[in-house]
């Protein structure tokens, strides 16, 4: 069995269990006022990722949700080249929110700006090591607009 299968199993089950972030829907509200296109491009498969936006009623924020086809994290290269071309907006204005190295990853193939949010995935230390701006409240994510 794949670990991701596994992963996603014990998620499945236990996902109404969880929050969204401190100060979530007062940072999506403050990005939303000031005009701002929002979009999610996530590694989690589509339809979960959907039932997930529909129970935290946080669709209205966002102008395009991305997800995969596939549960093992497999062509979020590939799905954020096909979100930038939907935007049709230059890369250099699009500023790629992660909690992960691979999202930073992700934002320099893609050749967009990139703010790490420390959430728990990683330690902060691996975080820093990619040389990314890095933040511990979701709030300061409003510095960088």
């Amino acid at each position: 069995m794949f670990l991701c299968n596994e992963f996603n199993k014990e998620y499945n089950i236990n996902w109404k269990d969880t929050f969204l972030q401190e100060n979530a829907l007062y940072v999506l509200k403050k990005i939303q006022s000031k005009n701002i296109f929002q979009s999610i491009l996530s590694a989690q498969e589509f339809k979960q990722l959907n039932r997930y936006i529909k129970h935290y009623k946080i669709k209205s924020f966002f102008d395009y949700v991305i997800g995969l086809d596939n549960n093992k994290a497999e062509g979020k290269l590939e799905s954020g080249k096909k979100l930038i071309s939907l935007l049709k907006i230059q890369p250099q204005k699009i500023l790629l929110i992660g909690d992960t190295n691979y999202d930073y990853y992700i934002s320099k193939k893609l050749n967009v700006d990139c703010v790490l949010f420390y959430s728990g995935h990683q330690s902060k230390k691996r975080l820093k090591a990619t040389g990314c701006k890095v933040i511990s409240r979701l709030e300061d994510v409003l510095n960088f607009l």
